[in-house]
This record gives structure tokens, sequence and C-alpha cells, in this order.
């Protein structure tokens, strides 16, 4: 650009002209400027005005022309404020809309889960140990990304052929829900015509207000009866569990262990601030903690790159997002969302 060569400072409008010669040279198939050596065709870009690109190419749309010389403008203020300025002119010559966002291939890396390799290894290490009635529970702030921790943990143990079962606790409805669908499926895996095993799957399939006694009785029925197989048992949002279902919780935990049965828990939470109001304060003496804290500006970088499938941005890009989104990886993941929508 002119200012690249006289050594002023660059803006986003210099890249507007590099990219005003690009279309020059795509529209009428020639450089704007010629000349005999580099000063020669330097010291054009600083003084010259090109030749109108409609004079090479006569069937070339007037405003696609004028747009053209806009962007090669000596004066960097005379040529258009943006490149979604550019943008939307190109889809007023066209009439159709432009394509950009589409081009980028916005894939939240679960599968991989950058910026959370640490915790990965720390909960697949503690699952590989199977402590009998051992429990690990992952906590974080809003946005930290426990969606995805989950499915990339349940990933990468997949190919163990370990049993595994799930249950998700919710704001509404009974806390011991969940739990008696739980225990459901566990009976139903078993491969026993035990008749009390029977009877306990049948009572769990035609009772839908069950007290935790009644779950406490009915798991340990279940449990005499789990072979030597090893299982993960999954306990999602964990934060809306009531006092009941932890009573539940523990009491599987002590039945497995006291079998010496290799079932091991994962569970999740909401962890307000650091606080951890949200869970009993007793849950420490049953289970491991462990934080899913904020991406620093390294993991951050990491994980965008991972998402839009390119390079780490720029560190003072990087910055900026860690400064708006905390390092957070799901608001993190909710901002570039919108700035592609946006076509930025």
């Amino acid at each position: 650009s002119p200012e690249q060569l006289r050594g002023k400072r660059l803006t986003l409008r210099s890249d507007l002209y590099n990219l005003g010669v690009l279309f020059y040279r795509m529209f009428t198939g020639k450089l704007p400027f010629y000349g005999d050596g580099v000063y020669e065709i330097a010291k054009q870009h600083v003084e010259t005005l090109p030749t109108p690109p409609i004079k090479l190419i006569s069937e070339l749309p007037g405003d696609l022309n004028d747009l053209i010389l806009q962007m090669l403008e000596k004066n960097p203020d005379r040529r258009p404020r943006s490149a979604r300025v550019v943008a939307e002119a190109l889809e007023r010559i066209s009439g159709e809309r432009a394509t950009a966002v589409s081009m980028v291939n916005f894939n939240p890396p679960y599968r991989r889960m950058v910026g959370r390799d640490q915790q990965l290894v720390r909960a697949e290490t503690f699952i590989e140990a199977h402590v009998p009635g051992s429990m690990l529970i992952a906590i974080g702030n809003r946005g930290c990304g426990r969606r995805s921790f989950y499915r990339a943990l349940r990933e990468s143990i997949r190919g163990n052929k370990w049993i595994s079962f799930i249950t998700v606790f919710r704001r509404e409805g009974s806390s011991l829900a969940p739990l008696a669908e739980l225990c459901l499926r566990i009976g139903l895996s078993l491969d026993t015509d035990n008749q009390d095993v029977r009877s306990v799957l049948s009572s769990l399939e035609s009772t839908s207000n069950w007290d935790a006694d009644g779950l406490i009785a009915a798991s340990k029925t279940l449990f005499k009866h789990i072979g030597t197989n090893r299982s993960v048992i999954f306990l999602r949002a964990l934060h809306y569990a009531n006092r009941d279902a932890w009573r539940v919780i523990w009491a599987w935990q002590d039945e497995l262990a006291a079998r010496s049965i290799q079932w091991t828990f994962v569970g999740d939470a909401l962890d307000w601030l650091g606080t951890r109001r949200t869970l009993p304060k007793t849950v420490s003496m049953k289970a491991q903690l462990m934080e899913l804290p904020p991406l620093d500006i390294l993991r951050l970088g990491s994980y965008i790159g991972s998402l839009l499938n390119r390079r780490p941005p720029p560190v003072w890009m990087t910055q900026q997002i860690h400064e708006a989104t905390g390092g957070w990886p799901l608001h993190t993941e909710h901002l570039l969302r919108e700035w592609l929508n946006r076509g930025v």
C-alpha cells in the first residue's frame, strides 16, 4: 500500500488496498501498475492513478469499477471503512449474500479436549485405578465446559470395553428419580434369573415415588449379583442432587467398597465463584474434587485454534478474547459463534 511504501502507520484499510490490487487483477487479468523494476512499480503505487478497470473490461459493472478504484485510493481515509463495507457492496452488486462465514469449519474439540488435557489425564488415571466405590467430581463455574469434558472423557474410555451408566440430575422433579432409573438400568444389565432381582426390577418399573431407604435396599439386592466387570457410573449435574440423593449415592459407594466391586463414580457439579455451596460440606470426605479452572492465555489460544481448525490466533487477539470471556471455554465458544454469524 502507498502508506507502507512511505513508512507510515498501517491500518485495516491498508489491507483493503492490497485486496483492491487483487480484485483489479481478478476482474481485468492485469495488474494496476507495471514497470521495469520494483522501484518504478512502487513509485506508481504512491503517485499514479490506476487505469479504471472498466476501460479494460467494458462489460464490468459500473458499481464494481467504482468499488475497486475506491479500494485503490492513495489516501487511506478515502477507502472503504472496513471489509464488511466491501462485502456489503459486493452483495449489492452481485445480488447474492456473501458466503465467507461458511468457509470456517467451527468444531468444538471435545474429542481432542484442547485446553483440558491435564484434567482429562487425571480423570482417566482415576478411572483406570478402579478403586471400588471411589468418586471423582469435576467442578467449575458456568462456562467451564463441563459437558464437553464429560463427552471427551466418555469417548476416551469407550475403547476399554468397560460397562458405563449415566444419569442426569435436573432442577425440576425428584432428585431420586434419576437414581431410580439408573438402578433399573443396572438391574436390567445383570445376567441373572434370581427371583429377588426380578422382584426389585418389577418394583423399580412400577413405582414412581421412591424414598432413599427403599432405593438403598433395592440397590443392595442388585449389587449382590454384580460380576467382576469394571464399570463407571457417570452422575451429571450433581449440584441439583438433594440430601436424600446424596444419602443413596454414599450408600452405593459403601456397598461397592464393602464387596470390592470395581465400580467407580465420575460426577460433575456447578461451582458458583469457587464457593462449593452446591455440594454437601462432607462431600470431600467421600469424593475427590477436581476443579475445571479458566484457561490461561496459552491454552485459550490453542483452544480457539482447535475450534476453527486453524493455528492459534496472535497473542494480542487471544488476550482480548481472554479479557472478554474470562478464559472460560464455553463463553469463548459463544463469542466466536457470534463473530462468525456476524461475518467477522
